[in-house]
């Protein structure tokens, strides 16, 4: 009885201990949150914001809502295609419901708590943990190859603006890095590793990565809806920024947009609020946008994202399907 006690005793010490982290890390990440949002508004015109929020066009919103909408199916197509490598199979609605309920997570909790909940629903249609674990790794690097792709492709044109500056090198280590962390995850298996914790499951991701990058009838599928989830974003940014009048050609948000949401892929914040809106007001400032207007429009841009989030919330209100 003894044993069982102080087992139970220990399991208990550990949730409490983990609980405790989580808690202080979600305040952290609204502490950073808070502290960028309030360094970005420090010098906010807020007479102007009226007269602009005022003079908002609804259709224009409504344009970007819907986009955003559609964004999140090519998302879901995506996730299906990198399933499939792994040999799991997942139906387009459930996929779509998975990911809206991530989505909320990862809006209303911090990022990454949406993969976890991917991870914890996967579990069920997998062979293992790790297999899980592969296939929702496997989507983020799908989808930061996407971003990476379209920096890459708009490097020559920020690199003809002198407003760039040294600004311009941020996109360039990005994708530098980004590249670099595929080449290495990829050659993982041919490389002689010595014996580290976890080196099973991390060859497991690298030989998940290969079967999905190696086989084009997989890769190409799922790296196009990649492309295709961050052109919408792009768009919507536009019809944004279009609806609050300002006049910058679509080419620049196509520029600024992968760097900006390859910013907020990092889980220092709450949602993304505060990083988002400090590398908008940076990036569009570099075409010439106000301060006021680049965090207008992230702003509204993260409402209209927190709207979709909301949509997850009722997803999940349906209940969670199946896990087998």
């Amino acid at each position: 009885m003894r044993p069982v006690l102080e087992a139970e005793t220990r399991n208990a010490s550990g949730d409490s201990s983990r609980k405790l982290r989580q808690g202080l890390l979600t305040v952290l990440r609204a502490v950073v949150s808070i502290g960028l949002l309030w360094l970005v508004a420090r010098r906010l015109s807020l007479a102007d914001l009226q007269e602009r929020s005022a003079a908002l066009s609804t259709t224009a919103l409504l344009v970007a809502a819907v986009i955003l909408a559609l964004v999140t199916i090519l998302s879901s197509l995506r996730w299906r295609k990198v399933c499939a490598s792994t040999s799991g199979r997942i139906g387009l609605i459930s996929a779509w419901r998975v990911l809206m309920i991530s989505t909320a997570m990862d809006q209303f909790v911090f990022t990454m708590s949406g993969d976890a909940f991917r991870i914890w629903w996967l579990t069920g249609r997998s062979p293992s943990l790790t297999h899980a674990l592969g296939s929702t790794v496997l989507d983020r690097i799908v989808g930061v190859f996407g971003l990476i792709l379209l920096m890459a492709a708009g490097l020559p044109a920020l690199m003809l603006s002198e407003a760039a500056g040294s600004l311009i090198w941020v996109p360039v280590a990005m994708s530098t890095a980004g590249l670099a962390g595929l080449g290495l995850l990829l050659a993982l298996p041919s490389l002689p590793l010595p014996a580290f914790p976890l080196k099973g499951n991390l060859l497991l991701i690298s030989l998940a990565a290969r079967r999905l990058f190696f086989r084009p009838h997989f890769a190409l599928p799922a790296i196009a809806a990649a492309v295709g989830v961050h052109l919408g974003v792009a768009l919507a940014i536009a019809a944004i920024g279009s609806a609050i009048g300002v006049s910058v050609s679509f080419v620049w948000y196509l520029l600024v947009t992968p760097s900006v949401l390859m910013v907020t892929l990092l889980p220092i914040s709450i949602g993304g609020w505060g990083v988002r809106e400090a590398a908008m007001v940076v990036g569009l400032g570099i075409a010439g946008v106000g301060h006021n207007d680049a965090l207008l429009i992230s702003v509204v841009f993260g409402l209209l994202v927190a709207g979709i989030g909301v949509a997850g919330v009722l997803t999940w209100l349906f209940g969670i399907p199946g896990r087998s």
